[in-house]
């Protein structure tokens, strides 16, 4: 193995750091959700997104959004299916899945 420089918090090429967000909407309101993003060190160009975060390695997508979205926004919410996934040129060991959810307490027309 030959190292080149300092290879410091590097993980293996097989491991992604994980992140989930959910699209929140809210049909009563016809808007969606999302914050201004505070100090992030693995995309420090964005500065609003949509709410969510890292997944833990134990961590259940589904479970681990909808834990984030109420910690973050005090929201219960109910997953409606993946919209997106994605992968960074700049930081290709990060894949960022984004989710569709719905406020609860609210009804989409027809449902």
């Amino acid at each position: 193995m030959i190292v080149i420089g300092k290879m410091e918090n590097k993980k293996p090429i097989n491991q992604f750091s994980v992140i989930v967000l959910g699209i929140v909407f809210d049909p009563k309101e016809k808007k969606i959700l999302i914050g201004k993003r505070e100090d992030d060190p693995y995309i420090p160009q964005s500065s609003w997104c949509f709410p969510g975060g890292r997944l833990s390695d134990d961590g259940e997508v589904n479970q681990t959004l909808i834990e984030r979205i109420k910690e973050q926004t005090g929201l219960e919410v109910k997953n409606l299916g993946a919209v997106f996934a994605k992968t960074y040129e700049e930081k290709r060991d990060l894949f960022t899945s984004c989710v569709k959810l719905l406020k609860e307490n609210s009804r989409v027309a027809g449902n």
